[in-house]
C-alpha cells in the first residue's frame, strides 16, 4: 500500500501541473486524491495493526470510485460542471442555515456560555461575503438557475432541511441516479455492492456486531472472535489495493484522450502499472475477490 501510495500521489501531482490551467479539469483529481487519501490512512492503520476503523473508509473510497466512474463515463465536463454547480449550491444553502443560526442565538434574551462562544465563532465568519461571492458564480454558470431551483425543491420540506443531495441525480436535467443503488445500477456493479460494499455499510451501522464475532464450538462452547485478525489486515489491504489500481486506471485511460498529455510519462505510468500488478497478484491469494475483475 505504501508503494502504490507513493506512486499514486506522483500520478496526483502530474495530473495537476497538466490541468493547471483549466479548473474542469480538476474536478476528477479531487475524487482521485480522496481514494489516495484514504489509501494513505489504511496503510497506516493496517501497518499499526489497527484494522477496524477501515471497513468504514473502504466503504467511503467505494462510493468515491462510483462518483469518479460515473463522471468519466460520458459526458464528463459537462458532469464536471454539473457537480461544481451542485456543490456551490450545497455551500451556499449550508451558510445561509449558518447565518440563520447566528440570528436566532442573537435574538435569545438568555445565553449560557456555549451559547456565547458559538455567537463568537459565527461572528468571525464572513458569511456574506462567502455567499454573495458564490451566487455570483452560479449565476455566470447555472443557466437560468435551473440546479438552485431544483435542488431547493429537493431540500426543503415543511421546515428548512439540508438533506444530502447526491449531485449526479442532476445528470440528465435531474433524472440521474437519485442513490448510491442507483448508481450502482447504472455502473453495472451490483455485484460489488452486494460482496463488499454491503458488507462495510453493515460495520458503518454496527449490525454486524455479533456476526463474524461469536462463534459456537459446540453445543456447550461460546467462542468469541479475538482483535487484530491478520485475514481480516489481508482482506482490508487487498480491497484498499484493488479499488486505487482500479482509480488510476480510470484516470489514465482519461488521461490518455487528453491532447496534452506527455507520451513519454503515461508510458512510465503504465509500464509501474504492469509491473507493480504482476509482483502484486502474485502474493495475492486465488479465491480473493479482485474489484477489478468484476466487471
Amino acid at each position: 500500500m505504501q508503494e502504490l501510495f507513493a506512486f499514486a500521489t506522483n500520478l496526483l501531482d502530474w495530473e495537476v501541473e497538466a490541468v493547471a490551467d483549466d479548473d474542469k479539469y480538476l474536478i476528477p483529481l479531487m475524487f482521485f486524491r480522496r481514494i489516495v487519501e484514504i489509501l494513505d490512512a489504511i496503510s497506516l492503520q493496517v501497518k499499526h495493526s489497527v484494522i477496524v476503523p477501515c471497513d468504514a473508509q473502504l466503504r467511503v473510497m467505494f462510493e468515491t470510485i462510483l462518483g469518479l466512474e460515473f463522471l468519466l463515463k460520458e459526458d464528463s465536463i459537462h458532469r464536471a460542471e454539473i457537480f461544481a454547480i451542485v456543490s456551490t449550491v450545497y455551500n451556499v444553502k449550508k451558510a445561509l442555515e449558518i447565518r440563520e443560526r447566528l440570528q436566532y442565538l442573537k435574538s435569545l434574551r438568555y445565553k449560557n456560555s456555549h451559547q456565547l462562544e458559538e455567537i463568537e465563532f459565527l461572528e468571525k465568519l464572513d458569511l456574506n461575503n462567502y455567499i454573495e461571492e458564490r451566487r455570483v458564480w452560479l449565476k455566470e454558470n447555472d443557466e437560468d438557475d435551473y440546479i438552485y431551483n431544483l435542488f431547493n425543491k429537493r431540500t426543503i420540506k415543511k421546515d428548512y432541511v439540508l438533506k444530502d443531495v447526491k449531485w449526479y441525480s442532476f445528470v440528465n436535467n435531474g433524472k440521474g441516479p437519485g442513490s448510491v443503488w442507483q448508481l450502482v445500477e447504472n455502473l453495472k456493479r451490483e455485484e460489488l455492492y452486494h460482496t463488499l460494499y454491503h458488507e462495510w455499510s453493515n460495520f458503518t451501522h454496527a449490525s454486524n456486531i455479533f456476526d463474524k464475532n461469536i462463534h459456537l464450538e459446540d453445543s456447550e462452547s461460546l467462542f468469541i472472535a479475538g482483535f487484530r485478525s491478520p485475514e481480516k489486515a489481508q482482506e482490508v489491504t487487498i480491497a484498499a489495493v484493488e479499488m486505487t489500481l482500479f482509480s488510476i486506471e480510470l484516470m489514465i485511460k482519461r488521461t490518455s484522450f487528453r491532447p496534452n498529455y506527455q507520451r513519454n510519462v503515461y508510458g512510465d505510468y503504465m509500464w509501474w502499472i504492469n509491473q507493480f500488478t504482476n509482483s502484486y497478484y502474485k502474493q495475492v491469494k486465488k479465491n480473493q475477490i479482485h474489484f477489478r475483475h468484476l466487471k
